[in-house]
């Protein structure tokens, strides 16, 4: 349980630190006026890469709260929460992301 709580929370400031990050910088300058062919390739992908890391770790830290909270309260065994997602570095296709 602990352990997801941590987790969780590691998640919510990796996800929450990416967005500011994103928003702060000339690359966070998302206006209506953005056109996304004149943009260099190098900022594209890396605001893609931003997305999905944000996006992941905010799915994950939704998914751990309620593990955490379920087995803490006793309605739910450890067991019935397995991890949602791989790790990371092993999730270079998306089969391999979601197991």
């Amino acid at each position: 349980m602990t352990e997801n709580l941590l987790a969780a929370a590691w998640r919510i400031v990796a996800a929450d630190a990416i967005n500011v990050y994103h928003r702060r910088t000339p690359l966070g300058d998302l206006t209506l006026e953005w056109d996304v062919l004149t943009t260099p390739l190098p900022i594209r992908l890396f605001r893609g890469l931003l997305g999905i890391f944000a996006g992941r770790f905010a799915i994950d830290a939704a998914y751990r709260i309620p593990a955490a909270v379920s087995v803490a309260v006793g309605m739910y065994d450890p067991s019935d929460w397995p991890p949602l997602m791989g790790r990371l570095g092993e999730a270079y296709t998306v089969r391999r992301a979601w197991s």
